[in-house]
């Protein structure tokens, strides 16, 4: 009887033991804001859609063909999902990137990035973003997804009202 209880403590201290290397190994496997942001940075000029996408960004140039579960996931789960969102935009002006980040102590607020890659020019806003969304359902069967702008903030960051911000745009 002993025994079999002992072997018990032993397995359950195991499996916990996994969860926790597991829950480290992913923690540091994110990346952190100024990780990211140079590393958008350091895109040469040159690059293409392909090269994006290869890159693990989402390409937002089109209306989508239906609703993206990745953005959508990154603001439902504000705990749990992944703490970046990197997304792209080809204009005339060449790619536009956007990186979304939320800071694992501040779930209900995002950070972006906007980069132009060819003019190596960058957008920061002051204040933070709030980490939901707003759909609007335009009269072509278009809808729009919005990332809700608003007076957010923190010891870190400087009032600014920001205005709603346009994501995507899907086909319902």
């Amino acid at each position: 009887m002993v025994a079999r209880k002992k072997k018990a403590l032993i397995i359950g201290f195991c499996a916990v033991l996994v969860c926790l290397c597991a829950l480290a190994v992913w923690k540091w496997s994110e990346k952190n804001y100024e990780d990211l942001t140079k590393e958008v940075m350091a895109l040469p000029p040159s690059v293409t859609a392909e090269d994006l996408v290869k890159l693990g960004y989402l390409d937002l140039t089109e209306v989508q063909p239906h609703r993206l579960t990745e953005v959508a996931n990154f603001f439902q789960s504000a705990h749990l999902g992944k703490q970046h969102l990197r997304t792209f935009t080809m204009t005339e002006d060449g790619s536009v990137v956007r990186i979304l980040y939320r800071d694992s102590g501040q779930s209900f607020a995002v950070k972006m990035f906007v980069y132009n890659v060819k003019n190596c020019t960058s957008y920061v806003p002051t204040a933070l973003y709030r980490a939901r969304t707003s759909e609007t359902a335009l009269s072509d069967g278009t809808v729009e997804v919005w990332l809700l702008g608003g007076a957010i903030t923190t010891p870190d960051s400087r009032s600014e009202d920001l205005a709603d911000y346009l994501l995507y745009r899907y086909k319902k």
